[in-house]
């Protein structure tokens, strides 16, 4: 599985690709607790089971909010709520870009400047599909020209507000082709033609 995951999503690997493999995990732990427990006494058992229990019990605390009544979940700080729940890195947005963009079914080349935005857009294209997502750091970028390997007809796909300033920095001209909004257009996605400057 883990060869799979690996050769498949272009070096992208996240923590949640392992959820197949914890019913294996589980029973693993199983038997080395069974090991464990095997060797004490059987009041010293019974301890250990207390204390597996107690140090279990806010997770277990957790899920069960989560469940229940997700919006009083304690995620702490803004940046916790903003990320998982009310904002941009929550997934909106990419994965509509990467839906009409593959619905269109052709092939087209979509260039981001940052590996984030890159990582997502990939994540979310369909395999097989003729979208081909590249990324070009600011680096590459110099004042009024295309970076090198970039093509008049790619597309150019910048994250706002956080990129508003790009288009300055990069000295190209910008015309949008699709526009992708987060729920209550705080942020959005857009999909630009890039023309090198005259």
């Amino acid at each position: 599985l883990m060869l799979v995951v690996t050769r498949s999503t272009d070096g992208m690997f996240e923590s949640r690709y392992l959820l197949p493999m914890l019913p294996l995990l589980a029973l693993l732990a199983g038997a080395g607790a069974e090991q464990l427990l095997g060797a004490v006494r059987a009041r010293a058992q019974m301890l250990l089971a207390l204390v597996a229990l107690g140090a279990a019990v806010p997770a277990l605390q957790f899920v069960w909010l989560t469940w229940v009544a997700p919006q009083q979940l304690p995620l702490g700080a803004f940046p916790d709520r903003w990320e998982y729940i009310t904002g941009w890195p929550s997934g909106y947005a990419l994965r509509a870009a990467a839906a009409g963009l593959a619905a269109r079914n052709v092939p087209v080349t979509v260039v981001t400047v940052d590996q984030g935005s890159w990582e997502r857009l990939q994540a979310h294209l369909p395999y097989g599909s003729q979208v081909s997502a590249v990324v070009r750091p600011l680096q590459e970028w110099r004042a009024g020209i295309l970076p090198p390997g970039m093509q008049r007809d790619d597309l150019l796909l910048l994250d706002h507000p956080r990129d508003d300033a790009l288009p300055q920095q990069l000295g190209v001209s910008l015309s949008a082709v699709e526009t992708y909004y987060r729920p209550q257009r705080e942020a959005w996605v857009t999909l630009y033609r890039v023309q090198p400057a005259p």
